[in-house]
């Protein structure tokens, strides 16, 4: 199969992806302060997690910070 990254790069990636910790889950419970939140998602994606699970104020979703994430929300389920 022809890919449009380099080969390298297309083995970093898999390599990322086997160090996924598939087992590990971060639960929160009453969130209230989007910096931190965000970087708890930073965290969870940089030690491999891949779900996030928060308890925040009934029908409302927490606020996501993208300068602290750094684009980490976009690789773990929330």
């Amino acid at each position: 199969m022809k890919y449009l990254v380099l080969e390298r790069r297309l083995k970093r990636m898999r390599e990322v992806l086997e160090r996924k910790q598939k087992d590990l889950i971060l639960f929160m419970e009453r969130v209230r302060n989007e910096h931190n939140f965000s970087a708890l998602i930073r965290t969870a994606e940089a030690v491999g997690i891949l779900e996030v699970y928060y308890g925040y104020e009934e029908g409302k979703k927490a606020s996501i910070n993208d300068a602290i994430t750094l684009g980490a929300h976009r690789w773990v389920f929330i």
